[in-house]
């Protein structure tokens, strides 16, 4: 039995409904039923240590009673969700998130997390309208890489970040059409590291 069939089982048990539980768990009941469905369905099979504590608070259950092992399944593709996070309007808590990107590549943590890119200046890395995945605890700068900032302003930005003399950091745009940036570290906040670009469709709708 994976995790979808337990949570399915102990979930009727209780005479809970998807959009029931999802209501629980302070969730968009619409959405996040469909994905209730499918973790329950077996189209997704590992929805990540974050969402599993949540699930299992609201049904009153132990985390344990969901992640025990699991049966090998050779023709389903093991899909991992990450939250998208509106970090610029401060709901940066990957726990209340409310809709999620799914991916097959990607080892998962409770560090990562994801925001959708508005904007050309990263491209061709990063396109318009794609969702960057973050890992926050990776804050210290190594110099070439991606990273997600927020200025004084609180507005985010993506750069490739390098680190300079004196304490400041030259930003650096993929898209030649845009300027470098030379910024003190005090006047930008570290978001995390950027780890893939992944296309909309990978979003939950």
């Amino acid at each position: 039995m994976n995790i979808g069939q337990r949570l399915k089982y102990i979930r009727e048990s209780k005479g809970i409904s998807r959009r029931e539980l999802a209501k629980m768990m302070g969730k968009d009941e619409v959405s996040f039923e469909q994905y209730l469905y499918k973790l329950e369905s077996g189209k997704i099979l590992n929805p990540g240590i974050e969402l599993v504590e949540s699930i299992s608070k609201a049904l009153g259950i132990s985390p344990k009673d969901l992640l025990e092992k699991q049966e090998e399944h050779g023709d389903i593709e093991t899909v991992f969700a990450i939250p998208i996070v509106d970090v610029k309007a401060g709901a940066g808590n990957p726990l209340y998130a409310e809709e999620y990107i799914y991916v097959n590549d990607i080892i998962p943590s409770r560090y990562l997390s994801a925001i959708k890119i508005k904007g050309d200046s990263m491209e061709p890395i990063i396109k318009d309208g794609e969702y960057v995945i973050i890992d926050t605890s990776s804050k210290d700068i190594i110099n070439g890489k991606i990273y997600v900032i927020s200025d004084k302003d609180g507005g985010l930005l993506v750069r490739r970040i390098y680190k300079l003399n004196d304490g400041f950091f030259r930003l650096l745009p993929e898209n030649e059409a845009y300027k470098s940036q030379d910024v003190k570290a005090s006047d930008i906040r570290i978001i995390g590291k950027a780890i893939k670009a992944v296309s909309p469709s990978r979003k939950l709708t």
